[in-house]
């Protein structure tokens, strides 16, 4: 680097007063000028800048460097506490051969130094892998954002630190470890954290919670705590380190905690725990056992108040340590349990007997659990008797399980379950007075049970009605064809949605005569992604109250044209149908029709012929790449208030007769040419019509 000013930026030139410089792709600038004589300067930004070893300045406010890939060093010409004062921007990138900055003179022993960087709000170093020296970080309280990747730092592999300018009172840190790091020396300015938000580990192999003890105290603030893939966290210290270090340390300030793919201890987990008396969130995520050690999940129920979502789960080996299982967190109120059978296992009791008489059992949980999430469910019994506040049930992946008993759940409103094929037994149903929804999916044989129940209910003189369910969703078919529907005279909403196909001929569905009359209050009906489905049932119009229909994704129907609908339709949507080449024939004979929307259903060539019931308010028609014309009769649509044409290429003309009068709103979005010509020229329109060409 030159150690004189060059002409053109010497003492003669105005330019002498610059306060900011940019210098980018100069491929033929072998040699800098002295930046450290241009005493003005405030901002320095070079990128891709060749044979650049050295760059010199006096201190700065805003320093960006990318790509200068010979850049060894980056010196100042003043003190260093006129840099940490001043600097407000450092930004390196891509400078593989930097090994220093002057930041590298503040070690670890001079924590006072990083109060000295009082307006410092962005500090980003990128792949500078030769760079092995950097004080703890951030360096001073006002960052706003710090990322650090890929610099040789033995410690970790990268961090990242970002406080939200919005939002002054979240800050999250994020720091990816190495197995040397063990301890916020030399890496954390703890001091500089004070108000930190969200701490994560990732990647610590030696990290453990007893040597991180102190420092948590320091982050007073600091209400989410996370780990992952920080094996030794729960590891007992020594007898020595122990004896060093006994006091405990709660974190009063902390409310979630996650810790994935750590190995479990259960004594050690629960000393941590008691630690944390404001904790509502826990999750355990992909946790072993210790080898040695009961993998156990210890609550500390007097210490452990504020709980109020628990997730576990792929954690194979825990099981519960407490007595009672968890039935004593009385402020429970998620949990979550996936694939852990030993968990979920020492949750049900095995069947009691006293005197001769067999005792009712049920899942040791707290009452006021209001939603309960469990996947993998291995038993072929789940009791759940005692869960008198539960809200929400969710099922899944449980092939297993044969029977649920619901008695005294009266608070339930929604069951989801999905994947139970052998689940064939509902028990307690007469209880769920609350019930609204459910869910079923790959469960054939939940209808059956479900019937079996109401049947129950019936020969029992209950009020069946008490029961009043208001949504389902299933891909169930024959549900429509079953006995079940005369229970369902509440229903408003019922869908079906096939997720895969398993190899049933979905192809054709029984005509549910008796059915659908006594689903006297069913306003929404759903077909969805049934690819083999060919025809709608002919009866449809017997659904007294129906408003709404959609059918989605029904590949393999051709034809709507004799299907006759409900005269109570409102709205009618068509999307996702391939092989759709024509619609009801008779949709002029629908007197409350409002809504039609047809989309992807690229059969569809022609709506010129096309009858349509003069109640319509808003025609959507889009992604038909192959139609070619609109309904002729559309002036005759005295109440059309909205017209949306988009992606329907083939559209050369409107019709030749006038707009609808009553006509509002107009789009034509990515259509042909010849559409957007025509429709510029329209002058009998409101003057609040829109048209996006």
């Amino acid at each position: 680097m030159s150690t004189s000013l060059p002409k053109w930026l010497g003492e003669a030139s105005p330019l002498i007063h610059l306060r900011s410089i940019y210098l980018e792709d100069c491929q033929t600038l072998r040699i800098l000028p002295p930046f450290v004589h241009l005493k003005c300067l405030r901002k320095l930004h070079l990128s891709r800048i060749c044979g650049t070893p050295e760059v010199s300045t006096h201190s700065l406010e805003e320093l960006v460097i990318e790509e200068v890939e010979e850049l060894e060093r980056w010196v100042i010409g003043d003190k260093f506490s006129l840099l940490a004062s001043e600097l407000q921007v450092l930004e390196i990138k891509g400078c593989p051969k930097l090994r220093e900055l002057p930041l590298s003179y503040c070690s670890s022993a001079q924590t006072v130094a990083v109060h000295l960087f009082p307006l410092l709000h962005r500090f980003i170093i990128h792949d500078c892998p030769l760079l092995m020296s950097l004080p703890p970080l951030p360096l001073g309280p006002k960052v706003l954002r710090m990322t650090v990747v890929n610099v040789g730092s033995p410690l970790y592999e990268s961090l990242s630190y970002y406080q939200f300018k919005s939002l002054s009172y979240y800050q999250t840190l994020i720091l990816v470890g190495t197995e040397k790091f063990r301890t916020p020396n030399g890496v954390l300015s703890l001091h500089n954290l004070g108000a930190l938000s969200e701490l994560s580990f990732v990647s610590c192999s030696n990290l453990t919670w007893f040597h991180w003890e102190e420092a948590f105290q320091q982050l007073r603030s600091m209400k989410e705590l996370n780990f992952e893939e920080c094996p030794k966290l729960l590891s007992t210290p020594s007898a020595q380190e122990e004896q060093y270090y006994k006091k405990d340390h709660p974190l009063p300030s902390l409310e979630r905690l996650t810790i994935e793919s750590c190995c479990i201890r259960g004594n050690r987990l629960a000393y941590v725990l008691s630690l944390l008396p404001s904790l509502s969130y826990l999750e355990l995520r992909d946790c072993p056992g210790a080898a040695g050690d009961d993998c156990m999940l210890i609550i500390p129920i007097g210490s452990l108040t504020s709980l109020k979502e628990l997730c576990v789960t792929n954690c194979i080996d825990l099981s519960c340590g407490n007595t009672g299982g968890l039935s004593g967190i009385i402020s429970l109120e998620m949990l979550r349990i996936g694939e852990c059978p030993k968990l979920l296992s020492s949750l049900i009791p095995d069947e009691m007997k006293e005197e001769g008489q067999r005792l009712s059992r049920s899942i040791l949980l707290p009452s006021s659990l209001r939603r309960l999430v469990l996947d993998g469910v291995s038993q072929k019994l789940l009791p759940l008797s005692s869960l008198t506040s539960l809200k929400e049930l969710g099922i899944t992946e449980s092939s297993d399980l044969e029977s649920l008993d619901l008695h005294a759940c009266t608070a339930l409103e929604e069951i989801t379950i999905h994947s139970s094929g052998a689940l064939s037994s509902v028990k307690g149903l007469q209880t769920c007075i609350s019930l609204r929804s459910l869910e079923v999916y790959g469960s054939p044989c939940f209808w059956h049970a479900w019937y079996h129940a109401m049947q129950n209910l019936v020969r029992v003189d209950h009020d069946v009605l008490c029961l009043q369910l208001e949504r389902i969703w299933t891909d169930d078919l024959s549900l429509l064809t079953s006995c079940c529907c005369k229970y369902l005279q509440s229903l408003k909403r019922l869908g079906f949605l096939c997720f895969e196909d398993d190899g049933d001929d979905n192809s054709t569905m029984e005509e549910p005569y008796e059915a659908f009359p006594v689903l006297t209050s069913l306003q929404e009906l759903d077909f969805d992604s049934y690819k083999k489905l060919r025809s709608l049932p002919a009866t449809l119009h017997l659904l007294p109250s129906l408003k709404k229909l959609a059918i989605k994704s029904c590949e393999s129907i051709v034809s709507l044209e004799e299907l006759v609908l409900p005269a109570s339709l409102e709205e009618l949507h068509i999307s996702g149908c391939e092989s759709l080449q024509s619609l009801p024939a008779k949709l002029n004979y629908l007197p409350t029709l409002k809504k039609l929307e047809i989309s992807c259903c690229p059969g569809i060539v022609s709506l010129k012929e096309q009858h349509l019931p003069p109640s319509l308010e808003e025609i959507v028609i889009e992604y038909c790449e192959n139609l070619l014309s609109l309904p002729d009769t559309l002036h005759l649509l005295s109440s059309l208030i909205k017209l949306d044409i988009k992606s329907c290429p083939s559209v050369k003309s409107m019709p030749e007769r006038a707009l609808p009068p009553a006509l509002r709103e107009f789009w034509v979005w990515d259509c042909s040419e010849e559409l957007k010509k025509q429709c510029t020229k329209i002058r009998n329109i409101k003057t609040t019509l829109h048209i996006c060409l």
